[in-house]
């Protein structure tokens, strides 16, 4: 199948955890036995570490919603520009110190707003004019004697992945793909660690190297068979799950050493019989905190599975409703609740909530709770609506509740408070 110039990456969040004694921050592996389950089993949902109520509880409704363009200006001249312009990627803060922290990217532009003032954008930085940026991670930089701080990981189409500062200070360049990058992830647990994925198959993980006055990496690769689009890591960091084309679905294996130093990355398994060839999975997010990854297919079919995260295998939990003819390429969202799971999703103008509970799902398929049209209700300035069309192309949802941001086509994104603010 031929590859779409477009690209698109995978929704999910950076995620700082704390090592945990079990194993280091240069990638040295952890123990069979040392592997605990960190996302509870479902039919054993009373032995997670934390009560519901630490989790947010599932939102009905979008509220404030103040839109924005990556450009600082709108000058007339640059309207074909715009028209051109996606906006791929956004992602949320998770730890205490970022969760009202978001960074959206789309063309040359990268962006951070800061929810908790005025939901207004903080920074924007510029690459070059033929840069166009699908992906966005959040990671952190490892401080001695401070507090950790906080760095964003961008890539696209210039084949290099930027690390920067949430101000837009440049601080590092990895290079060593040869296509175009779709996905990033950084390490669930270390915090050194950043996977990338490319749309000619190639996934490479690096290891950083923060010294108190320089920084260096290495880098370790993968090739597989399809392009990758999409790319999501388990919560313990042990599997990494990867979607594309001709129906692309496999899981990786992370962390075995090598000579005492290194990890590896291998294959480990390739299920079949959920994904036909003629579709492209391109979106994946491994909920956190629960055992279970979301699989969207576009012409096909969103599927929720169930992780044995010992092992890796993947069983089939239930599927959403969703039309086969879906809109190529869009990030979704799904967080643990107090009552759940919700996954957040959409096509064309409308917005899309399923709620999944744990306990008493028994459902093959789980129908949308709440449909909303969330392109009519904004409004965006000096554009004109009727010129253009505002697609949504993704949402990214706050570890939090609290608020999200929905980007859409073109170069428009929009920040929410949610009804759990």
């Amino acid at each position: 199948m031929a590859m779409n110039e477009d690209g698109r990456y995978d929704a999910d969040h950076c995620h700082k955890i704390e090592n945990n004694g079990k194993g280091d921050y240069n990638g040295n592996t952890i123990t069979s036995e040392e592997r605990q389950i960190v996302s509870p089993s479902l039919s054993k949902r009373a032995k997670l570490e934390e009560s519901d109520s630490v989790y947010p509880r599932p939102f009905e409704s979008l509220k404030n919603g103040r839109a924005f363009l990556l450009f600082d200006k709108f000058p007339r001249r640059r309207r074909q520009t715009l028209r051109n312009l996606k906006v791929w990627g956004s992602a949320f803060g998770t730890h205490e110190q970022t969760k009202d922290l978001v960074a959206i990217v789309g063309g040359p532009n990268v962006c951070v707003c800061d929810c908790s003032l005025d939901m207004r954008p903080l920074v924007r930085s510029t690459f070059d004019d033929d840069e166009d940026l699908y992906c966005v991670a959040w990671g952190w930089r490892p401080q001695t004697h401070s507090r950790d701080v906080p760095i964003i990981a961008v890539a696209g189409k210039g084949q290099v992945v930027a690390l920067m500062t949430c101000k837009g200070d440049r601080i590092l360049t990895l290079k060593g793909h040869k296509a175009l990058i779709t996905t990033l992830m950084f390490h669930p647990v270390h915090k050194n660690i950043l996977f990338s994925a490319d749309s000619g198959g190639c996934v490479i993980f690096w290891i950083i190297t923060w010294n108190t006055e320089s920084v260096s990496y290495e880098s370790r690769e993968l090739e597989v068979k399809s392009s990758i689009q999409t790319m999501t890591i388990s919560n313990d960091g042990f599997f990494v799950f990867l979607g594309g084309f001709d129906g692309l679905f496999q899981v990786l294996e992370f962390g075995r050493k090598v000579a005492n130093k290194y990890p590896i990355l291998r294959l480990l398994r390739s299920p079949s019989g959920f994904f036909d060839p003629s579709t492209i999975v391109d979106a994946l997010v491994f909920v956190r905190k629960t055992n279970l990854l979301v699989a969207k297919a576009a012409r096909g079919g969103i599927i929720v599975f169930q992780v044995d995260t010992k092992e890796g295998s993947v069983e089939r939990y239930c599927e959403l409703a969703w039309s086969p003819v879906n809109e190529y390429y869009f990030q979704m969202s799904a967080i643990r609740t107090s009552e759940g799971v919700q996954i957040t999703c959409g096509q064309g103008r409308h917005l899309y909530l399923y709620n999944i509970d744990l306990d008493t799902c028994q459902q093959n398929i789980v129908e949308p709770t709440h449909k909303r049209d969330v392109v009519g209700h904004c409004s965006f300035g000096k554009l004109e609506r009727d010129d253009f069309s505002f697609d949504v192309r993704g949402i990214s949802l706050a570890a939090d509740g609290r608020h999200a941001v929905i980007t859409y086509d073109p170069g428009t994104f929009v920040l929410w408070e949610t009804d759990s603010c």
